[in-house]
């Protein structure tokens, strides 16, 4: 009896013993992945050290690469959804500049239709300014340019 408790307490010990040694494990390859990351964006964002915040500084550059707007993704899907929701209206151009705006060429049969598209895109909740329509003989065509509020 006295041999079977023995095995089972170093049973149990060995199985606690393999928990720990995995969690130093993962202990140990997160702080790895913690200096990797501050490796990389001391190389990416100018200016960073230890004492920062990597993560932060990143988010900051990204911030100011992307210009004074909401981003393209927002205004993107913002100026295809009228796009798409208006009938007999295509895009004919797309342009994002560095800061923040999206410029875009829209085609339609009627300045009416373009106009509803610049309706959508200001309901959004976003800045359009257009170019008055010039009718290139398939109907009229106008320049937007759409930015965050």
């Amino acid at each position: 009896m006295r041999r079977l408790a023995t095995l089972a307490l170093t049973l149990l010990l060995v199985t606690l013993d393999i928990q720990l040694v995995t969690l130093m494990r993962y202990a140990y390859a997160i702080d790895a992945i913690e200096v990797e990351t501050a490796r990389v964006a001391a190389t990416v964002v100018p200016g960073t050290s230890r004492t920062t915040n990597p993560a932060d500084r990143l988010a900051r550059r990204v911030a100011d690469l992307r210009g004074s707007g909401v981003g393209y993704s927002a205004t993107a899907a913002a100026a295809f959804a009228a796009v798409r929701d208006v009938p007999n209206v295509q895009l004919t151009a797309v342009r994002y500049g560095r800061d923040g705006s999206l410029r875009m060429t829209v085609q339609g049969d009627t300045p009416s239709t373009i106009a509803l598209v610049q309706q959508r895109i200001e309901a959004s909740g976003f800045e359009v300014a257009a170019n008055p329509s010039q009718d290139i003989g398939n109907g009229p065509v106008t320049e937007m340019m759409v930015r965050g509020r």
